[in-house]
């Protein structure tokens, strides 16, 4: 009979701890839960974060190009438009050019020229 009861009793400290433990583990899985939320709460944050700046990134770099595209139109409307002033300031300057060289061909004098004096 002693036996039955000290089993009876050791039975029901089992169970005792059986049931802390059950209450411990519920504890803790309920903190994991929330701190699993926690965490996918800061990464959609921060991805949400992350596709903002993508898209400011990608607006700046589509304003860029566009004003490269621009940029460029306004200088081959510039060399269309101003084409023909380009022609007519080579065709001046080659003109000039010649009349440079016909009168340093008459300025130069030979050495001789330069003895005598």
């Amino acid at each position: 009979r002693l036996t039955i009861q000290k089993l009876r009793a050791e039975l029901e400290v089992t169970r005792i701890r059986d049931r802390e433990r059950v209450v411990e583990l519920e504890a803790t899985n309920k903190k994991l839960r929330m701190t699993s939320r926690a965490i996918a709460k800061e990464y959609s944050s921060l991805l949400g974060s992350l596709k903002d700046k993508w898209k400011s990134k990608k607006l700046e770099e589509m304003v860029e190009i566009h004003l490269q595209e621009v940029t460029a139109n306004i200088f081959l409307t510039e060399i269309t438009e101003g084409g023909l002033q380009a022609a007519g300031e080579l065709q001046r300057l080659n003109e000039n050019d010649i009349e440079f060289d016909t009168d340093f061909a008459l300025a130069t004098v030979s050495d001789q020229v330069l003895n005598e004096l």
